[in-house]
């Protein structure tokens, strides 16, 4: 009986040998599996940081690639625009250059016109200037026929001779004036004869 027990006794010690050296082999394994859960705690860290970083980065260069096509929409907005606004100034040079080939056109209408009127004025002024001559000559002649009626009146010419005498006296004045003779009142009693002067004289005693 007693050897019964320490058989017990021993295979007790033995079995708790056996569990000691599990449970040791168990601590390790475990201290095994916490430090290869603490360098994937890590790794997992690691790997969340960079997911972070990379949903980071996404999130920028998605940012980035909206404000370049917003960038290329209004590069190529701007250039319609351009295009348009060449189109636009290629249509004002050309209306330009059309308006100012219709000015230079005006302009030498103008200019002919203006050579025109010169001229016309000019011989309006040379006509005014032969009109006031005729009529200066026609005031003069005016007097004279009024200095001869008022003469033949002072000196009471009665008969035709005489009369006849006095006017062609003044056809003659007329006739030299029209002709340019400057002495209009030289003695012209050759051109209608000494008679008629000496019945002028008759008349006018």
């Amino acid at each position: 009986m007693l050897e019964v027990t320490e058989q017990h006794l021993h295979h007790a010690d033995f079995r708790i040998d056996c569990l000691r050296s599990e449970n040791h082999h168990l601590t390790l394994i475990n201290e095994h599996l916490e430090n290869k859960f603490a360098q994937l705690q890590g790794q997992f860290n690691i790997e969340s940081y960079r997911r972070v970083m990379a949903e980071h980065s996404l999130y920028h260069m998605s940012h980035e690639s909206q404000s370049y096509k917003t960038q290329l929409e209004k590069s190529n907005l701007l250039e319609n625009v351009i295009e348009q606004l060449k189109a636009v100034n290629s249509a004002l040079a050309e209306s330009q250059e059309e308006q100012q080939k219709a000015i230079e056109k005006e302009k030498l209408a103008r200019q002919e016109e203006i050579d025109r009127l010169k001229v016309e004025n000019f011989n309006l002024k040379e006509k005014v200037s032969d009109l006031k001559a005729s009529l200066e000559i026609c005031h003069q002649e005016m007097e004279e026929f009024s200095a001869i009626d008022n003469a033949r009146s002072m000196c009471n010419v009665t008969n035709d001779k005489g009369f006849m005498a006095l006017r062609r006296f003044g056809d003659t004045v007329a006739i030299r004036r029209l002709s340019g003779n400057v002495n209009v009142l030289e003695p012209i009693s050759e051109e209608f004869g000494e008679e008629g002067s000496e019945d002028s004289e008759k008349n006018c005693d």
